[in-house]
Formats: C-alpha cells, structure tokens, sequence
C-alpha cells in the first residue's frame, strides 16, 4: 500500500518520536539494573550487608522484573504500549524515591523491587512498538539503536556515578532517577502512540502487504494460550536455554560483580575499576549499534547467538581462572571490552523470539522467553555472593573468585551447545511458515 507524502511524514515523525521516548526509558532500566555494583561498599555500610545481602538486594531488582513480565506483555497487549510504559516509569519513580530514603535493608530491597516492577516494560514494549512502526526488514537495526541508547544507561552507572557519588550523597542519585522516571512517564503518555491506526493511518502490515493471523480479542482463555504456545513452540526451547546464559552471566556480572571482582582479585580502588567497566559499557554500546546491521545483513539470527556464546564461554574462563593466576592489565582491558559485546546478545535473542511466535502476541512472546532470562538474573548474584561467602572461608582475593566463577564457565559451555540447536529463521517472522505450514487459520 503506497502512502501519500504527508501521510509518510506522519508516520516516520509519530514512530521515532515514540521510539526514542521508549529508548530512554530504557536507558533507565540498565542505570537501575548496573547501579548497585558502583556503590557495593556504600551501600553495605549503611545497610550492614554481607555478600550473600548485597547480591539479593541487586536480585531483588530481578525477581519482580522476571515474575511481571508475562503479566506485562498481557497487559501490553490489551492496552497498548504507551500506558504501559507510562504506568511502569511512574512505579520506577516510586521505588527509586523509596530506594533514596531507606533506612534499613528490608525498605531498601522493597524500593529496589517497585524499580524492579517499574523497568519491566520498555524492552518488551520497544519489540512490538518497533514492530509497529517501522519495516520488517529494518525491525534489528532499529531496535539496535535503542539497545545503544540503554547501554548508555548502563555506562552512566558506571564511572560517572562512582565520581558522582564522591561528591553528591548516594541518596540524591536516587531521587534524581526517580524524578527522571517521573518526567518520562509523562513523556510516554502525551506523545506515544501505540501503532500507526492510532493516528489514522494504515498498520504496517497493511503497507507492507504482509499477511497476519486473525487476532482474538484477549481473555483469560486466549492468554494462556498464547503463553502455552509460545513454551510449546519447539523451535523456542532452545531460546531459553541461550537467553538464560546471556542474561544470566552478563547481568550477574555487569550490573554486581564486576568491580568486586576488579577491586578482591587484582586489588583496584573502586574508581580505577569502574574505568574498566565503563570501557566494558563503551563497547557494548558500540557494538549495539552495530549487531541488528550485522545479524540483518548476514540474514542470520542464528549465527550472532552462537558467536557471542563463544564469546561468553571464553571470556569466563579467562575471568575465573585468570583471578587465581593473574592477568596482564592489557588483557584485562582486551577481555572486558569484549565482555560488552557479550552483553548484546539479549537483542538478537529477542527479535529471534519475535520472528517464532505469533506477531498478533508480541508482548507475550518475548515476554516468555525475557522471563527466563530474568529467572537466572534473578538468581545468580545471590548464589555467587552465597559462594563466595562459602569459600571465604578458606580463600580470599582471586583465589577466592576463581572458585566461586567455576559454576559460571560450566553454564557457558551449556549456552553454547543449545545456540547451535537453534534454527535460524532468515531474519523474517516464520510463525506461519513452521508452525502451521504456510496456512494462516482463525484459530492462530
């Protein structure tokens, strides 16, 4: 279907507006997710923590974010992106704001799971927003852009808020973020819009020529059956797998022990640490740019999933086995750079899951799969600091990470094995293809 000029203005100045609206409120999900790492010894003075402490409270961000989102993608789905994204960021705004005032670590980990709640939107929101907006063929390369503006997020979290807080109290950070989150709620709803019918025009599918599954109107019924369908597509088991290594090590990492790691094992002052994280962010949000171009280009999902697996697996074993023997600061700088490329698999695994499920249910789709990536993230820093706390009994130092990361190399080698079994889909939605052999029914 062909759009008169104005008609075609219109679309692009509604859909990138809106986009970048939802591109910083992710930016606010990764300053929320990396934030606690910067300010661990902080935040275990006031709040009397140990390891095992520290890593629930940076988890209780986690839990809430894994159990909201199917819940989220429903609700996406029946009311549409825009209130949801508005009605998540007023939630940040209220955990961030109880977050600053807490005086104890049981109000601390409430704050932190109302942040939790709040930035379990965006990303989810941003897959079907994009898909609503823009052509099919750009989806990777648009939502890439987005990843870029979130790692910023994540950056900021790093160096700058470690100088930051040398200056300002660590209380005033939250309170800024929480009026930030405040100020894009109101963004989100008085310039979003959902599609492009909300401003009287043709959806894309209807530009593109694309043909769609009938959609249903969402009740209890058809819910669980687009979940049940989506755990039940057999081309998505191996998703999960692979989402919950990415997520899980690069989380577990990048947003917690990171800068531990840096300042036990090799003896770095927390800003001297925080340069090599902000490099680790640098690079991430570089090769974010560029990673939906790479997988769109080469026509291949599969092929960026399995190659940053690679990525992951080696690098952990460098970290868990070079913390005990010691590192060059030169590949230390090499192997954290590279880490921020392994943190932008989460992406490509997304619009993968995207292109497998019923485009009529994007919400619930990928927040299936976002699910288990969330359940691992959710746990792993609990269960490192637990081990931590275990053998520092008898280690300390590097000795001490390098035991405590063994589990983590071997979760590697497991993402790595299921990213091979994934099958790849040309970087188009093969719902109908695959799934019910080219013929679109009422019932789908």
């Amino acid at each position: 279907m062909q759009l008169t000029k104005e008609q075609n203005r219109k679309l692009k100045r509604t859909g990138w507006v809106s986009f970048l609206i939802l591109a910083l409120a992710q930016f606010m999900v990764q300053f929320h997710r990396n934030s606690p790492g910067v300010m661990k010894d902080t935040l275990s003075g006031v709040f009397h923590m140990n390891a095992t402490q520290f890593g629930t409270l940076s988890a209780m961000y986690f839990y809430p974010y894994m159990i909201a989102q199917i819940p989220m993608g429903v609700l996406m789905d029946v009311i549409g992106v825009r209130a949801t994204v508005a009605a998540g960021s007023f939630v940040a705004a209220v955990g961030a704001a109880i977050f600053g005032l807490a005086g104890s670590f049981p109000i601390a980990c409430i704050g932190r799971m109302l942040i939790g709640i709040g930035v379990s939107v965006p990303v989810i929101c941003s897959q079907k927003l994009v898909a609503a907006w823009f052509p099919e063929s750009r989806i990777a390369s648009i939502f890439s852009t987005s990843s870029v503006v979130a790692q910023c997020g994540a950056l900021v979290a790093q160096y700058p808020l470690a100088v930051a807080i040398d200056f300002v109290p660590w209380r005033v950070v939250f309170f800024v973020s929480a009026a930030a989150s405040l100020i894009l709620a109101i963004c989100c709803w008085i310039f979003v819009r959902n599609d492009p019918t909300d401003i009287g025009l043709p959806s894309m599918a209807e530009i593109e020529g694309r043909k769609m599954p009938k959609k249903e109107i969402l009740s209890a019924k058809t819910v669980l059956k687009a979940v049940g369908k989506t755990f039940a597509n057999r081309y998505g088991w191996p998703v999960f797998v692979v989402m919950a290594v990415h997520q899980g090590l690069f989380n577990m990492f990048a947003s917690t022990w990171a800068i531990p790691y840096l300042q036990e094992s090799f003896g770095y002052t927390n800003t001297q640490a925080t340069a090599f994280t902000t490099g680790m962010m640098i690079a991430s949000i570089i090769f974010a740019f560029f990673i939906g171009s790479i997988s769109d280009r080469l026509k291949s999902r599969k092929i960026v999933i399995i190659g940053i697996s690679i990525i992951l697996l080696v690098l952990y074993s460098v970290f868990c086995f070079g913390a005990k023997n010691g590192l060059p600061v030169w590949l230390l700088w090499v192997c954290m750079i590279i880490m921020g490329i392994g943190g932008c698999g989460t992406q490509i695994i997304l619009s993968y899951s995207r292109e497998i499920n019923n485009p009529i249910y994007v919400g619930i789709s990928v927040a299936s799969v976002n699910v288990v990536g969330m359940l691992v993230s959710s746990i792993m820093p609990t269960v490192l600091g637990a081990l931590l706390d275990k053998y520092a009994i008898t280690s300390s130092g590097g000795e001490l990470y390098s035991k405590a990361l063994l589990p983590c190399v071997i979760i590697a080698v497991i993402g790595v094995i299921f990213s091979f079994l994934i099958k790849d889909t040309g970087c188009r939605n093969r719902y109908v293809d695959w799934n019910i052999g080219g013929h679109i029914s009422a019932n789908e």
